[in-house]
This record gives structure tokens, C-alpha cells and sequence, in this order.
């Protein structure tokens, strides 16, 4: 059976010419979805493709490092879908807040991990990449957390922050 080219996007006319899943026998009613949720997932991740060249443009474009670290931070928690997000970097020995959206550092500092350290200064120092799920926290202000994503922020000679 030859495939037709399918054009990145369907006109009415074209979806008049394809069969409705009501008059597909099985077998092929399972391809048709496969194929839906295929096409589904393809605009899904050409999106997050756009939103990663968007964000390497616009910070190869900023000179100023407090900018840059603002529009990753948004960027950052917008494509992760996440609601907060902080930014630290290393400051003679200490890590230090640079940007910050929704959430404050004595918090993420309250968040022990592993080898009696906070979870920032564990992937500070061990360069790991920590993803936690599940953790219903609430900080003192009230903000619930259900899942934290830490990653350090590095150059290919050294690990700048977290």
C-alpha cells in the first residue's frame, strides 16, 4: 500500500478525502489513531524545537549576564510547564540567587538531599542533574511543591551554578 504525503496541514478538502474512524475496520481504525497521536506528538515536539532555537537566539543576542539569566529562568519554567523557578550562581564559594520567579532561595535551601546537603548545593557540587517527583512541600508562604528539576549550569570547563 502506498502512502500519500501528508501536508503539514490539512485543509477541509483534504480531510473530506480521508475515511472516518466510524467506517475503518479494526486494524485499521489502530493505525489511523497511531498514526493521530503520531502527528499529535510531532507538532508537540516542533514546538518545543521553536521554543529551544527561540531561546538560544535571544540569549546569544543579550550581552548582560543578569538579562540572560532572567530569559532563561522564564524559558526554562515555561517549557517545562513548571510554575516557579530560581536561578543560582556561584559567588565567591556561596550560591546565590540571580533570578527568581515565584519561589525564594532560604526555601530551595531548606531542601535536603543527599550527603547532609541541600539539593542545590548537591548538584552544585557533585554536577547531577536531580529530578524529584511526588513531594507534596509546602514552604511558608503557602506554595505547594509537587516536583522539583535541578540541573547545574555549566561551561565545558566548570560548573557555574545550579
Amino acid at each position: 500500500m502506498r502512502m500519500k504525503e501528508i501536508p503539514e496541514k490539512a485543509d477541509n478538502s483534504t480531510m473530506a478525502q480521508l475515511p472516518s474512524l466510524e467506517n475503518l475496520d479494526h486494524k485499521n481504525r489502530e493505525q489511523a489513531e497511531l498514526i493521530e497521536w503520531l502527528e499529535s506528538r510531532i507538532s508537540v515536539l516542533k514546538s518545543e524545537i521553536r521554543d529551544l532555537a527561540t531561546m538560544g537566539a535571544v540569549i546569544t543576542s543579550i550581552l548582560d549576564i543578569e538579562s540572560i539569566l532572567s530569559v532563561v529562568i522564564d524559558m526554562a519554567v515555561r517549557l517545562v510547564k513548571g510554575e516557579v523557578g530560581i536561578t543560582l550562581i556561584e559567588e565567591k564559594g556561596k550560591l546565590v540567587t540571580r533570578g527568581s520567579w515565584g519561589v525564594n532561595e532560604q526555601f530551595i535551601h531548606s531542601l535536603e538531599y543527599k550527603d547532609s546537603l541541600d539539593l542545590p548545593t548537591y548538584v552544585f557540587k557533585n554536577k547531577e542533574i536531580v529530578i524529584l517527583n511526588e513531594l507534596d512541600l509546602k514552604s511558608e508562604d503557602g506554595l505547594v511543591v509537587d516536583a522539583v528539576i535541578c540541573l547545574p549550569i555549566k561551561t565545558s570547563w566548570s560548573v557555574l551554578g545550579y
